[in-house]
């Protein structure tokens, strides 16, 4: 995503020569201004396909738990990947929002330049500048992260721990005892055999 957005800045900006006069250097020059409206509207795009790619992914764990008799082990291997899309998509949806609001407000303040400013471009270009606030709002980020770690893995626990009870009770629990008790006595008696062999050689 890095290197996507990397080299979409480059081609856009490869051919301006900004010789135009601007009053901040956040400010998009004028000549590259439909490239960037088709940068912004590129990366929003995919970043709405990512999110619709997760909630499939989710949603096929979830209806593959569901329907399908999987090991424990398979069964947490589950719930892992389900967290962590949940965790992957709240993240996302994020950081869209702020993209959307800064994108739909720069977009907004130049369509509406004429009519809101005149040929005042010292406010038309202040103005703008007050939208590249909105991306600082990312700093958010590092804290909403920690708190839905702590979140999602509370519910991991105590949706492991339902597992296991289940595991643990009724026909199944029986038949998972059952198999326990049976792979105990069969490692105990290829540890009796090694001994004797020991012993026999010795």
């Amino acid at each position: 995503m890095i290197t996507i957005t990397l080299s979409i800045l480059v081609i856009t900006y490869r051919h301006d020569d900004f010789d135009e006069l601007t009053f901040s250097m956040l400010n998009t020059p004028t000549s590259a201004a439909p490239r960037i409206s088709g940068l912004f509207t590129t990366l929003g795009a995919i970043s709405v396909f990512v999110i619709i790619g997760m909630q499939t992914l989710l949603r096929l764990n979830k209806r593959t738990r569901r329907r399908l008799p999987w090991s424990l082990s398979s069964r947490y291997q589950i719930l892992e990947n389900m967290y962590i899309t949940k965790f992957a998509t709240c993240l996302s949806l994020l950081q869209l929002t702020i993209y959307v609001l800064y994108s739909v407000g720069g977009l907004g303040m130049r369509a509406a330049q004429r009519l809101l400013f005149g040929d005042d471009h010292i406010a038309f270009g202040t103005a703008r500048g007050v939208f590249y606030l909105i991306p600082l709002f990312t700093f958010l980020l590092p804290f909403l992260t920690i708190y839905l770690h702590r979140r999602y893995r509370l519910e991991r626990d105590s949706s492991i721990e339902a597992n296991l009870c289940l595991k643990s009770t009724g026909m199944e629990g029986a038949c998972n005892y059952e198999d326990a008790i049976r792979k105990l006595w069969k490692t105990a008696n290829s540890e009796r055999l090694i001994k004797k062999n020991i012993w026999s050689n010795t």
